[in-house]
């Protein structure tokens, strides 16, 4: 299996994929994380910043337009079958994304929070969506969370702990760094 990380460019922190953190690009602690779980063949970074370097990871022009739903159809129509991560998380869990990996039949799976919050954008998505999510992109929605939740993906349950609520962390602004530097 791939994993495939996604990078938009940020509105609010503009950049951040590429900020050194500890003399280090926020991406490539992800990267490493990643890379800790084992579980891949490859690591691929589609990406919309044109700035964005990286040795660690084959990066690939992200050309769809409009939302995130558009990027994974692309990267869907690509590559077939892939754990997807977005851009901004350098907290993962190489042991929960080696769970996933392991528990993984074929059929799409999301992580869900106790509360039935679910996290779209570390989950394995393949080429069984993509009818449905071609008819979903045509009918004008654009909510990835709606989309999954409508599509029978299998559910994981994600452990209440501090460790588990760090590793779906985002970095939106640059203040976000500072809880980043602290927890790495």
């Amino acid at each position: 299996m791939k994993a495939a990380i996604f990078v938009k460019m940020s509105e609010r922190f503009p950049g951040k994929h590429r900020i050194l953190v500890r003399g280090k690009q926020l991406i490539d602690y992800e990267l490493e994380r990643i890379k800790l779980s084992g579980c891949f063949d490859e690591i691929i970074v589609f990406s919309k910043d044109g700035y964005l370097a990286t040795k660690n990871a084959r990066l690939v022009k992200d050309t769809s337009e409009g939302t995130l739903v558009n990027s994974l159809m692309l990267a869907i129509e690509e590559e077939n079958e892939f754990m997807a991560f977005a851009g901004d998380m350098p907290l993962l869990s190489p042991e929960f994304i080696r769970e996933m990996c392991h528990i993984y039949d074929g059929k799409p799976l999301v992580p869900q929070w106790n509360d039935g919050r679910i996290e779209p954008m570390m989950a394995i998505y393949n080429s069984s969506l993509l009818p449905d999510l071609k008819n979903y992109i045509n009918s004008g929605k654009k909510s990835l969370r709606e989309f999954i939740l409508s599509s029978g993906f299998m559910k994981i349950h994600i452990p209440q702990s501090s460790e588990m609520e760090n590793c779906f962390f985002n970095v939106n602004y640059p203040d976000d760094l500072l809880v980043v530097e602290k927890l790495l």
